[in-house]
């Protein structure tokens, strides 16, 4: 009976904190960016307006139209590092707190091969790409003490009073990959024509840390002794990509002028999570007792399966050559994200002799249609050690889910990238970095309380690229 009343306690707590989540046994809906972008420290450093360029290494991860123009092989590797900072700031019952997230992520961003080959005399480009579509960090923390009340016991007499100190520190990081495999051809004079298979992987974990301190917690067999009561609860929950999908490229390759046209064909991302719940029970007898441990518990909870049905995703570029070394580009996407429904998975019955049978229920996270808007520029400076290129870039990248106020009222939550870029090129050697600052802010209220995301990261990435 005590062990029962404990557990129910945690997992009020754990349902009663956690955002989006479906239960300790289904896997949580997360507010994944879903910013599906191509790779390169030159396509980063002109704000990622890149869909009317690809006239590059990286073009099989933007637009695969674009490697018809490549005639020698090439190899690139990319190297980034995502430096999230920002605050949460909580109105949670009257109790207003703050807490910060800072962190460091670094991994591979890119890595690409192309090889042009020519069957019978035409000539196409094969592209081999591995990209960081997108890294996640969100943090959240707050704590609020909590008077619950003052009463006599009827048994005893005693005037108690009653409290709880709730405190919860939750932080997501992680991101998406993809292995894009291509080809780019001409299709007629100046139009050319690219497909690529994009295969996608990656991991997100969320580690959840949530904490009750309670006074005056009766014994259940001892009527009038009374103690304080600790439960501490980590929560972590490793979540694994797995999909695929296709992108459809147009280009127009012209003499001032290019213009470019994706078609991303909607898939099913599948994310499997892993989940382990720990949980410690401390109490002190009497009232002001040392806390020592009572009872830990651990429980696992694997294969729990979301499927994200990510929808259609079409994406427009130009590119103009203002000069010999000017180069201004302007992208727009829609991605039609409010169609967007995440299956759950409730059970699995496995047959030995035949097909297992899944079993979900459909959750729709209200996530809303995202129109994003980029534009860059690229100039080429050239001096006597080589060809310094001078870059710049902004991005208006909305996100599908939305901000609440308190009076229910919904509004965009929109990302805003700032970028520069520069480096050094050489005939078969470029050397290129690109710095980006984002910010996003995301506001969840309702008449009893209020929490407020305020999400600010710097992203640097650096880029080898080689011609043989």
């Amino acid at each position: 009976m005590k062990w029962l009343l404990v557990r129910s306690t945690a997992l009020l707590l754990l349902l009663a904190v956690t955002a989006l989540a479906q239960g300790v046994d289904r896997p949580s809906v997360e507010a994944y960016s879903f910013d599906f972008t191509g790779g390169g420290a030159r396509a980063e450093g002109m704000g990622k307006a890149f869909i009317g360029v690809s006239d590059d290494i990286t073009a099989g991860s933007w637009n695969p139209a674009g490697l018809y123009v490549q005639e020698k092989p090439a190899l690139s590797l990319s190297y980034g590092s995502l430096a999230p900072r920002g605050s949460t700031s909580a109105d949670l019952f009257q109790s207003i707190s703050e807490f910060d997230h800072t962190g460091s992520f670094d991994n591979l961003t890119s890595a690409n091969f192309l090889a042009p080959i020519r069957l019978k005399g035409h000539h196409f480009v094969g592209s081999f790409n591995y990209t960081r579509n997108f890294d996640e960090f969100q943090g959240l923390g707050f704590s609020f003490l909590r008077h619950d009340f003052m009463y006599t016991h009827l048994l005893t007499g005693d005037s108690i009073f009653s409290w709880s100190d709730i405190g919860v520190i939750s932080e997501l990081h992680g991101g998406l990959n993809s292995v894009n495999m291509g080809f780019g051809t001409r299709m007629y004079r100046n139009l050319s024509f690219g497909v690529s298979l994009n295969v996608y992987a990656g991991e997100a974990v969320r580690d959840q840390l949530s904490t009750v301190l309670r006074d005056s917690v009766e014994h259940y067999l001892d009527v009038g002794s009374y103690y304080k009561q600790l439960i501490e609860e980590s929560v972590i929950d490793t979540n694994k990509f797995s999909g695929f999908n296709f992108t459809i490229g147009f280009k127009f390759n012209g003499e001032k002028l290019d213009a470019g046209l994706i078609i991303r064909t909607p898939f099913s991302l599948k994310v499997k999570t892993g989940r382990s719940i720990f949980i410690i029970v401390k109490q002190g007898s009497p009232l002001q007792g040392e806390l020592l441990n009572v009872v830990t518990d651990t429980t696992y909870y694997d294969d729990l399966l979301a499927e994200y049905k990510l929808p259609l995703m079409v994406g427009g570029g130009v590119a103009y050559r203002a000069s010999e070394n000017l180069l201004l580009a302007l992208d727009a996407e829609y991605r039609h994200f409010s169609d967007c429904k995440v299956d759950l998975r409730d059970s699995l019955r496995i047959d030995p002799g035949g097909n297992n049978e899944e079993y979900f229920t459909e959750f729709d996270p209200g996530w809303k249609n995202v129109f994003a808007v980029r534009a860059g520029g690229e100039y080429l400076y050239q001096t006597k050690i080589g060809v310094i290129p001078i870059r710049a870039g902004l991005g208006y990248v909305p996100m599908p889910n939305q901000s609440i106020n308190i009076s229910g009222d919904t509004s965009a939550v929109v990302m805003y990238n700032i970028s520069l870029g520069s480096g050094i090129h050489w005939s078969q050697i470029h050397l290129d970095m690109a710095y980006t600052y984002s910010r996003w802010d995301l506001e969840l209220s309702d008449p009893v309380s209020s929490v407020e995301f305020k999400n600010r990261d710097h992203h640097l990435n650096f880029s080898f690229t080689g011609y043989f």
